[in-house]
This record gives structure tokens, C-alpha cells and sequence, in this order.
């Protein structure tokens, strides 16, 4: 459902604030009160759309880049997460398939992961590793904040090219000696520094760049000016980009300024949206909403709540059936057990 149909939906028939329902002398010279208006009403929809996404993690994204896509930078292990990143549910990086383990700080500050076997650790510390390519990730380090371990590292290879910055636009006017990736930090006179290649033609948000020449966003402030030959040193981590997979918030705030804007979540629950905005909106108009015992005779606006929590709960449990795997178990394989016929 659009927008604007969802607040017709719940100002006429769940409010049901309409004219011919209200008052006598409501309406006089020809204009209508309403007890909502329309900014209101939406506010709570909105607020609806972030609780629902925020308790259910039903909104999970693997392909929006800005999100999904960190560029690794030499030495750097640690990386701020889109404030929208609700949860980091898998990574990766570059072109490889497997993922990368999860770790918890504690473990990254003692042991090191070994390199055959994702799920186990020798006795090395990790803070004896030199940087190298990662081996491992987690987010319980500080809030919205991803670590690798250990550190990208980079190698002495290098792409050289002709090309320009203005503002937070790279131009390459010359073919590259390699490919132009995104992640790559770009060096050279005037660049700087940790200015990395953010987005390419893929992302469809207009540049031009495939690999060669055209155009590339990078992550500067729109001040650099550099019209110099760049070189881009090779990643030795595939373009050093962790892809990540996500469980996140809504992208943007719905807001009367676009009544066809279309909410994140699954259109099956849009109507659920509208029980929390009823609840938001009659509690408070309602003496009696503040009952929020068993009793059966509960006020409106405490029923519309109960609704949505019901909703939530049927999304959560949606959601964790689309999101793992059934485990599948093989006794057999376990030492210790024995297996008569």
C-alpha cells in the first residue's frame, strides 16, 4: 500500500474520523475538523514502520552498496556501520564464497582463528599477527561498529592512471594499467589521505565507471581538487570490500511530502502498521487507555496495541524461518555413540 492510501485506511475506517461521525458544529463555513491531522496521523505510521522493522528484523538487505559494502582500508580494522544496520548477519569479502566466521572481542584479543578451520582457534595472540588478509569479524566491539582481524594489508602492486577530482567525483581519462575497483584507496599528488573508491557505474546512482575510464565516486569531502595522475594500489584482499549482510531500519521516514511512498516491510503487514498508529492516536483521546491488565474489556486503543504485538510476533517468528537454515544433524558422525540395528 502506498502511503496515502494507509492514512485513508485509518483516519476513515479505524479512526473513523470523518465528518458525519463527529459532532455537531464540528464542521462550520465549510471547513472540516478533524481530531487528527494528517501530519500526525503520519508520524505515527512512521513510527510504526520503525518499531516493526526494529523488533522483527524482518527488513534484512545484502544489495543496497552504501550499506552491504565496506571498503577496507590498510591497517584499519575498524569500520562505522550505516546507522540503519540493525544487525551484521553474515560477511564476506571480495569474490570468495565462503564466509567469514563471527567472533566475539574477547576471542580476537586472545587467539587467533586458524586458517583451515572457521570455527576454531590455536594459541597464537592476535596481537602478534601482522596484517594480512581477515580471518574473522565481529560487532560486539562498540556500538554500530564492525572489526576485522586482522588488518587488510596491501602490496606494492599498483594501477596507474590519468584522472582528476572535483568535489567527490574522480574522472580517469586514461586507461588504467588494471581494472578500477570499488575499496580501492587512491594515493598520488594532492589526494587525501584514505581516499578510497566508493561507488561505480553498478551502483546506478550515476557514475559511469566500469573498471576503466569514466567516472567514480569516492568518500572525500566535495573540496579536493586534485588534476594529477592517481595511483591506486592493489588490495590484497580482492579490492579490499567486505560485503555484509544485514538486518536493518527503513531507508527514509514516511512523511506527507510523498503520500506514494511505499513502506520497507512486506506489504502484508502494512495494515498491522495502522493498529500501532490507531493505539498511538487514540491513547490519546481516550480516559480509559491506560488499561493495560487482561481485563476482556479492554479500550480501543489498548486492542489496536494488542494487535500489533500479535502481528510482531507472527513477523518475528517469519522471519526466523526465512533467516536460518533447519540444522541437520548426523549422530553418526559424533564420536562416542554406537548404533545397533
Amino acid at each position: 500500500m502506498i502511503l496515502g492510501d494507509m492514512l485513508s485506511e485509518l483516519r476513515n475506517n479505524i479512526l473513523r474520523d470523518v465528518t458525519s461521525l463527529i459532532a455537531a458544529g464540528s464542521s462550520t463555513g465549510g471547513v472540516t475538523t478533524q481530531l487528527w491531522t494528517d501530519n500526525s496521523l503520519i508520524a505515527y505510521i512512521d513510527q510504526a514502520h520503525f518499531r516493526f522493522a526494529r523488533r522483527t528484523l524482518i527488513l534484512r538487505d545484502g544489495s543496497t552498496q552504501y550499506i552491504t559494502q565496506i571498503p577496507l582500508v590498510a591497517g584499519q580494522t575498524l569500520y562505522t556501520l550505516d546507522p540503519t544496520v540493525l544487525s551484521v548477519l553474515s560477511a564476506r569479502y571480495g569474490s570468495d564464497v565462503a564466509l567469514l566466521p563471527r567472533a566475539s572481542a574477547e576471542q580476537l584479543g586472545e587467539q587467533q582463528p586458524y586458517d583451515n578451520s572457521p570455527l576454531g582457534w590455536n594459541v597464537n595472540r592476535t596481537t602478534q599477527i601482522s596484517p594480512s588478509r581477515p580471518k574473522a569479524w565481529t560487532t560486539d566491539e562498540s556500538e554500530r561498529t564492525l572489526r576485522v582481524f586482522p588488518a587488510p594489508s596491501l602490496n606494492d602492486a599498483a594501477i596507474t592512471y590519468t584522472g582528476t577530482i572535483v568535489g567527490n567525483v574522480l574522472t580517469v581519462a586514461t586507461t588504467p594499467s588494471a581494472a578500477i575497483t570499488v575499496g580501492q584507496t587512491i594515493t598520488g599528488a594532492g589526494v587525501l589521505p584514505n581516499t578510497v573508491i566508493t561507488f561505480d557505474a553498478q551502483s546506478g546512482l550515476g557514475p559511469t565507471g566500469t573498471g576503466g575510464t569514466g567516472t567514480y565516486f569516492i568518500n572525500t569531502p566535495a573540496t579536493q581538487t586534485v588534476p594529477y595522475a592517481i595511483t591506486t594500489p592493489i588490495s590484497l584482499i580482492n579490492a579490499g570490500t567486505l560485503f555484509i549482510r544485514v538486518a536493518r531500519l527503513p531507508l527514509a521516514s514516511l512523511s506527507s511530502y510523498n503520500l506514494f511512498a511505499v513502506p520497507d516491510v512486506p506489504a502484508e503487514y502494512h495494515l498491522d502498521l495502522l493498529e500501532w498508529a490507531a493505539f498511538k492516536a487514540l491513547s490519546n483521546h481516550e480516559l480509559d487507555s491506560g488499561n493495560t491488565t487482561d481485563d476482556t474489556h479492554l479500550s480501543s486503543a489498548d486492542r489496536h496495541k494488542a494487535n500489533f504485538e500479535l502481528a510482531i510476533k507472527e513477523a518475528t517468528q517469519e522471519a526466523k524461518r526465512t533467516m536460518f537454515a533447519q540444522p541437520r544433524w548426523d549422530f553418526r558422525a559424533m564420536p562416542g555413540l554406537s548404533y545397533g540395528r
